[in-house]
This record gives structure tokens, sequence and C-alpha cells, in this order.
């Protein structure tokens, strides 16, 4: 969200406001594994993914990344 205010530029008008994530391109996220990025097209930012198990204490990435830019 903190992204999406900051592209707004200072307009925040909700028409503004709205259309400012269609404008998000490989935008890295710290609880995202570095190698997925945040790039919005059809509204679907999401488009790889990384299982992760339970392991008593905390959640612990394993296998490849699904997905991919076409995904």
């Amino acid at each position: 969200m903190l992204r999406v205010l900051m592209q707004c530029n200072g307009d925040s008008a909700r028409e503004n406001v709205m259309k400012q994530p269609a404008n998000l391109r490989d935008l890295e996220l710290p609880v995202l594994p570095p190698v997925i990025k945040i790039s919005v097209t059809n509204y679907r930012p999401l488009r790889q993914r990384q299982l992760q198990k339970w392991d008593g204490k905390t959640w612990v990435r394993f296998g490849e990344v699904i997905g991919g830019a076409g995904a």
C-alpha cells in the first residue's frame, strides 16, 4: 500500500489510488522470497508461489518456486 501511495505523487483522489496498482512492476517485498516479485497485469499480482511447511516453530520454505511470468 505504501508503494501505491508513493506512486500517487500527492494525488489521493480515489480514481488515482485505484489505478496505481496496475503500474506495479517487479516490486520486491520483504515477506516474499527474493525470486518472487510483484507485477500487476490483469489485477493478478502474484503469479509465483513457494510451498511452506510448519516445523513446530516457524514456516519453512521448500521446493522450487512454482509458476512464472506467464503462469
